[in-house]
This record gives structure tokens, C-alpha cells and sequence, in this order.
């Protein structure tokens, strides 16, 4: 009895250490952009007392270009929440050095297979150009964002993904997707599709179908959320959120949904070289 107890009590205790962990590796805010609007929403594993490596990122770069990450990684514990920092804080480096996506992603595999042939993380890195329109996509495993028009419109574009980090070899494709005018990207880890009693197949079609209904309750985009879209997109990740983890008492792996309101700068705002 003495022997199960403290078994509980340091079961108990290494939990609390990776959630504290992971709780300080998570970005605590995120930033206010001139061409992006996010909001986030994290959820830990209900079952199992280990954490997992889930995160996700909103990065200003020049011109006003944005990069939007959201990654996983596989296992839970935390070994793999410290990964997620790691890997966190080297995509901020990067970025800020003006990488291109696919170099990037070089950089991230070597240091992924650094950790152990068992080491492996799926990865999405997007950069949104306000100006042209144009978002460019490098997947690593990582399944792709559902797209959302103004017109309440959506739709999965069709993406080609590399390996996962760790398991994949240079060079990694990247895809350019042109944007309307305004636009919700809606990106997410595995967690939030699967349970027990769902595959991922089935998840994508209730996140959809979840998205759908999210946007006519709120009325969205005819609200235009001139006011505070912030909060207004806050409140469409929770709703979203909300209707995908009814059955989170039964959660197997901890889950990420990260949404980003892009928008486009005026043609008055951009000044052009001879």
C-alpha cells in the first residue's frame, strides 16, 4: 500500500512538473498584426498522466509578412514537451533571419534526428504576404488548414506533406496558395480530431462541419468584428472548440486549434521602388 501511494504521489508530481512546463513553452499571448488576427486554444490530455509536445506560433516578420506555425510532437511526457520548446524557440531564430521555409525545415529535421531515431514531429510553417495574397506552405506530416472565405465558404486545399521532422530527408516542398481579400485559416493538431471512438477521417469531417456551424451562430464575417475581431475570433475558436471536445473526458492526446483572420494592405499603404 505504502509502495502504491508513492507511486501515485510522484505520478501525481511529474504530471503537474509537464504541465507547468508546458503551460510556460506556449506562447502566453499572441501578437496583434496588421495583416493577422489569432486565437488559439489548447486543451491537455485527459487520460494519462503525461503531457504532450503540441504548440503553435504567430511570427512578424518584414513587410509586414507573417509566419504562422503549428506542430506536434509524437509522445508524451516531458522529454517531449522540453522538444516543443526547443523546436519553438528555433523557429523564432530562423524566422527572424528571413528563412526560407524549406531551408528551414532542413534545419528543423537535423535537430529533430539529433534527439533519437524515435524522435518525430509534425510541423506546418505558413507565410502569409499581405500584399500579394500569397501564403506559402511547408508541411512535414502535419495535415494541411481549412480554408474559410468571406462568403462562409470552406474548403481544404489539397497540400503536399513531406515526412515528418525527423524521419524526412532535404529537399522539402513548399506550395504557394493565393488568399482572398479576407480570409480564416483554420489550423490544428491530430489531438483534436481522434478519440476513442473516432478516427481522424471522421474528426476532419466534425471540424468542418464544427467551423460551418461556428461561423453562421456568430454571423462572423457580416459582423466584419471592426469593433474588437480579436475577441470575435476568440469567440469562434471557442464555439469550435467546444463542439469538437464534447467528449473530452475521454481525450487521448492533448490538442491545439490555432485560427488566423488574414486580411490585405491597401494599395495606398504599399510604396514601390523606380
Amino acid at each position: 500500500m505504502a509502495q502504491a501511494l508513492e507511486r501515485a504521489r510522484l505520478y501525481d508530481a511529474e504530471h503537474s512538473r509537464a504541465k507547468s512546463l508546458q503551460r510556460g513553452l506556449l506562447p502566453r499571448s499572441l501578437p496583434r498584426l496588421p495583416a493577422v488576427t489569432a486565437a488559439a486554444s489548447y486543451l491537455p490530455a485527459s487520460e494519462g498522466a503525461a503531457v504532450g509536445g503540441d504548440w503553435y506560433d504567430l511570427i512578424p516578420l518584414s513587410a509586414d509578412r507573417v509566419a504562422m506555425v503549428v506542430g506536434d510532437v509524437m509522445g508524451h511526457g516531458i522529454a517531449e514537451a522540453a522538444t516543443m520548446g526547443r523546436l519553438r524557440t528555433a523557429v523564432h531564430t530562423l524566422a527572424d533571419l528571413e528563412m526560407p521555409p524549406d531551408e528551414m525545415f532542413g534545419h528543423l529535421n537535423d535537430l529533430v534526428k539529433e534527439l533519437g531515431d524515435d524522435s518525430h514531429v509534425t510541423c506546418l510553417y505558413a507565410v502569409y504576404d499581405p500584399v500579394s495574397r500569397i501564403c506559402t506552405f511547408c508541411l512535414a506530416g502535419h495535415p494541411p488548414p481549412v480554408v474559410v472565405h468571406p462568403d462562409g465558404t470552406l474548403h481544404r486545399p489539397v497540400l503536399v506533406a513531406n515526412p515528418p521532422l525527423g524521419a524526412a530527408e532535404p529537399p522539402f516542398d513548399t506550395q504557394e496558395l493565393r488568399l482572398p481579400e479576407q480570409c480564416v485559416l483554420v489550423f490544428y493538431t491530430d489531438g483534436l480530431l481522434r478519440s476513442v471512438d473516432r478516427d481522424a477521417d471522421e474528426g476532419v469531417a466534425l471540424l468542418v462541419s464544427a467551423v460551418a456551424d461556428a461561423l453562421e451562430e456568430t454571423s462572423y464575417f457580416s459582423r466584419a468584428c471592426d469593433g474588437d475581431g480579436g475577441a470575435c475570433l476568440g469567440r469562434l475558436c471557442d464555439i469550435i472548440t467546444t463542439q469538437l471536445t464534447q467528449d473530452r473526458p475521454r481525450a487521448v492526446d492533448d490538442a491545439a486549434l490555432f485560427l488566423t483572420h488574414t486580411r490585405v494592405t491597401a494599395p495606398d499603404d504599399v510604396r514601390r521602388g523606380r
